[in-house]
């Protein structure tokens, strides 16, 4: 009825003038397995003398224990004959264990506690279709500003927007101006040609050279020498300012022309 568990061992030991010395414990636990008086007998333990150089045995008797019954048991035998000999009833290994049924009654299947198909399919087709949505919205985005881009750069689109602001200048410098900005971008717009880095005696045979003709090239060159002597010029002659903006929008209209 007496159980010793694996003990719990504690020490100290050391080496002082020569000699070993410490402290050395061992902490039991025990089961009981029976209820009344429970002598725990003798414990008997070697130990080395320093002193004698020897091995010696230390003995100890433990004592006897009084055990109390576990509540809510009863004893078996008349008069309390087991109460006195200090043993339990056995305890009953499947009293928790359901009855046999005796009548058959209907199946009835355990809920499914996993995930719903829905939420499962969702969770499966969501991340790859937001995605694509998001790779489209992207490339819809970045066609949007290519195409914004390409606009706020085609010569083509930038002469046309020129031409549309001649009406609103008031002054002969600021129309000749416009009027050349224009006849700039619609050159480059037919030719490839950057006018504004070119001298004037030299436009027209790169013009030529670029596939244009020799006649569009002499108008073009002619109306921005007219341009640029109204830029700098103090008494601009009123029928050229005049008619400058129609020029240069017949200029531009053949040069749009042949892209």
């Amino acid at each position: 009825g007496v159980e010793w568990l694996p003990p719990e061992k504690h020490e100290q030991i050391s080496v002082q003038n020569g000699k070993i010395g410490g402290l050395r414990t061992f902490r039991y636990a025990v089961r009981l397995g029976r209820a009344g008086r429970v002598d725990l007998g003798t414990v008997t333990l070697p130990h080395y003398d320093p002193d004698a150089r020897r091995y010696r045995m230390a003995s100890a008797a433990l004592g006897v224990i009084e055990v109390s019954p576990r509540a809510g048991k009863t004893t078996a035998g008349a008069g309390g004959a087991a109460a006195a000999t200090g043993s339990d009833e056995e305890e009953d290994a499947f009293a928790s264990v359901a009855g046999v049924r005796s009548v058959l009654r209907p199946y009835r299947g355990v809920g499914d506690e996993g995930m719903s198909p829905l939420w499962l399919w969702s969770l499966v087709m969501v991340p790859p279709l937001l995605v694509l949505a998001g790779g489209g919205l992207w490339r819809g985005a970045g066609g949007v500003r290519a195409l914004r881009h390409k606009r706020a750069v085609d010569p083509a689109l930038l002469a046309k927007r020129t031409l549309r602001e001649l009406s609103g200048k008031a002054g002969a410098k600021d129309t000749a101006a416009a009027a050349a900005r224009a006849l700039h971008y619609a050159i480059e717009a037919a030719s490839g040609v950057k006018a504004r880095g070119v001298m004037l005696n030299e436009l027209a045979d790169k013009l030529t050279a670029a596939g244009l003709s020799s006649a569009v090239a002499a108008e073009v060159t002619a109306l921005l020498r007219d341009c640029e002597a109204l830029r700098f010029e103090p008494d601009a002659d009123a029928g050229k300012v005049n008619g400058l903006p129609q020029r240069a929008r017949d200029v531009v209209a053949q040069l749009l022309k042949r892209r």
